[in-house]
């Protein structure tokens, strides 16, 4: 159910013409929405200095709770719920931003935006590199209890959501538009995916289309929403520089990962790291460590599987990055036999896999 501060402020999304920056200025001359509502008729002088003609007429107009109640059902009724700033579900993060959404459309659970909220964002057009370590760091996140939370364009965005969801991992898609449409088209299964199993957001109103100007306006719902914010790949004059320059004003971490210098997919992050714009990570515990979270044990504690010593030391070296037999014996100091009858003791649980060139991997157990 919506009180009256949460009606008054759907008014005011009734009528879109309205820009976000003459709604805030707006509600700022009055206690409460809903002393805005109630004061409208009689502050009319007041009101029509900030507005135009039109736009007061057509808040005059919609001034009508019946309206604002059939506002809402027309809402419900396309399979789209709202929230708004006076709703239980509003999580605080968003509260204490520097201009937070008024209200939200949304699909599944909503209850995720009050969990530990991790962004990672990165260009559409991303290396197999970048894809690779945004798979490694989303993946690893998610198993130590963080949602991962994107913005479901194409490369990385598209990358953090999936493997998210391949590890059973909570994710929450912000996007561009209203919920009754996709972009990119291509995206339509992920989509429904996470509006089933995670958490799809949305300021704009449900038929809004994806407009080019929308996109730096959410991105500052990444940097209010989110405990961090990792950027994998980025050119020079990327979307996510935006999503940054909003992660500074709300006093939140921005880490990059270091990339080919002679890609144009990463001029960015790396110009952000040479000047010290940014939290340099080179694998997930980086982060971890950045907020003090002890990581869990890769290896699953319902397994009925128990490692010996040296079983133990192989999978802390394995499970970072892919290493050689004789790397593996040089920091074990063991001798090759005992090592060989370990490592296919590992192998045959399940928990490495062996690589052609005598390299042992960690097998991630999605």
């Amino acid at each position: 159910m919506f009180n009256k501060n949460d009606k008054a402020l759907i008014w005011l999304e009734i009528v879109n013409s309205i820009t976000y920056k003459r709604k805030k200025e707006l509600l700022g001359l009055f206690q409460s929405p809903c002393a805005l509502f109630n004061q409208f008729f009689e502050k009319s002088d007041l009101i029509k200095k900030l507005l135009d003609i039109d736009c007061y007429n057509n808040l005059k107009l919609a001034h009508d709770e019946a309206i604002i109640d059939t506002f809402i059902k027309d809402v419900e009724s396309s399979n789209v719920k709202m929230i708004t700033y006076y709703s239980d579900e509003y999580p605080d993060s968003l509260k204490q931003m520097i201009n937070p959404p008024f209200v939200l459309y949304y699909k599944g659970r909503i209850e995720l935006l009050k969990t530990f909220c991790f962004c990672i964002i990165g260009t559409r057009h991303c290396t197999h590199y970048g894809l690779e370590v945004c798979t490694k760091f989303t993946k690893s996140l998610c198993k130590n209890n963080f949602t991962i939370v994107s913005g479901l364009t194409a490369g990385i965005d598209t990358r953090a959501h999936t493997s998210a969801l391949d590890v059973k991992g909570d994710t929450i898609a912000i996007v561009a538009g209203g919920l009754n449409n996709v972009y990119p088209t291509e995206n339509s299964n992920l989509f429904n995916l996470i509006s089933e199993k995670g958490l799809i957001i949305s300021e704009y109103q449900p038929k809004v289309e994806y407009l080019s100007y929308n996109f730096p306006q959410r991105n500052r719902i990444f940097a209010g929403l989110c405990n961090g914010i990792l950027i994998v790949e980025a050119g020079s004059k990327s979307g996510t520089m935006i999503t940054k320059a909003y992660a500074e004003s709300e006093n939140k971490d921005v880490f990059c990962v270091p990339a080919n210098i002679n890609s144009l997919a990463s001029q960015g992050t790396n110009q952000l790291i040479k000047n010290q714009e940014a939290i340099t990570v080179l694998e997930p515990n980086d982060i971890l460590k950045e907020f003090n979270v002890i990581p869990l044990k890769i290896i699953d504690k319902n397994m009925d599987i128990k490692l010996e010593y040296l079983e133990q030391g192989i999978i802390e070296l394995v499970k970072h990055e892919p290493i050689s037999f004789d790397e593996i014996q040089k920091k074990l100091q063991v001798n090759a036999k005992n090592l060989l009858s370990t490592l296919t003791k590992l192998e045959i649980k399940g928990l490495i896999k062996k690589l052609a060139g005598n390299i042992y991997t960690f097998n991630f157990k999605e």
